[in-house]
């Protein structure tokens, strides 16, 4: 019904080659479009359509948050009414159709997923801390200037791995031009932005209350890591042991401790 109504597009972005890249549904690929926004220029699964971009920072980082937060500017996205954002480490699958008609059938700006672990900006901040992802003083200023506009973070906390828009909707521009400036004014994960510009805007946005984390219908979720090799090793493991949870958990909780060991001084 909705796929007659409206132009709809799935996509994700890569920068720096940092992910395997997963093969999507085969039910999703065969009636949407979906691509593939990157700097790499070897081949990836057929299902997606490959859109080659320039690195438009030094930084891999910001320049992955720049499609990721601006696909309208991407002239092959210019006439599509809705977006399907997923990262480079999922695995989406038919169900999430379901969260998809949802959104369109709520008429919110924005479709977002609850972060199942923290409630609010920060939260997320002191784990970033911790991990050396940030710095205090970075988050400080971050604070003062969240201060200035009376902006208290109550149980707003996004995991911004999926997102839903409207794609030609005023305040989803004007929200995602607020949280690119913060991103790029603070260096800081996007976590710590979006709930501020969705604030800012009063963007309407539905949010979803689940954890995309365990195991589920909609994604199955792959580890990041820096290195290919072992990023691709993972997946097949995961995949040869039928996405089981336990051993999903496993290997998220080892990069976890991985990273704290590499960040002590």
């Amino acid at each position: 019904m909705y796929k007659k109504k409206y132009k709809i597009f799935f996509y994700t972005v890569l920068i720096g080659d940092y992910d395997f890249i997963s093969r999507p549904d085969e039910k999703i690929s065969k009636n949407f479009d979906i691509y593939f926004v990157t700097d790499i220029k070897k081949k990836y699964p057929n299902a997606f359509k490959k859109i080659e971009v320039k690195k438009k920072f030094l930084s891999n980082f910001l320049t992955s948050r720049y499609y990721k937060i601006f696909p309208y500017n991407i002239k092959e996205f210019e006439n599509f009414d809705y977006s399907v954002y997923f990262d480079a480490n999922i695995e989406i699958k038919e169900p999430v159709l379901e969260l998809l008609y949802k959104f369109i059938k709520s008429q919110c700006d924005l479709g977002l997923i609850k972060h199942p672990q923290r409630k609010n900006v920060n939260e997320e901040a002191e784990l970033n801390i911790k991990l050396k992802n940030v710095s205090k003083i970075t988050v400080d200023e971050h604070n003062k200037y969240y201060k200035k506009y009376n902006y208290i973070s109550k149980n707003d906390l996004t995991e911004n791995n999926l997102i839903f828009r409207k794609h030609k909707n005023f305040n989803v521009k004007k929200t995602m031009k607020i949280w690119w400036n913060l991103t790029k004014k603070f260096n800081v994960r996007d976590q710590h932005t979006l709930p501020f510009a969705r604030f800012i805007s009063k963007s309407k946005t539905l949010i979803f209350n689940l954890n995309l984390r365990l195991k589920n219908k909609y994604v199955n979720i792959y580890p990041h890591s820096g290195n290919k090799q072992i990023s691709r090793l993972k997946f097949l493991l995961i995949k040869l042991s039928n996405r089981n949870i336990f051993f999903q958990f496993f290997i998220s909780f080892y990069l976890f401790l991985k990273n704290i060991k590499k960040n002590k001084c």
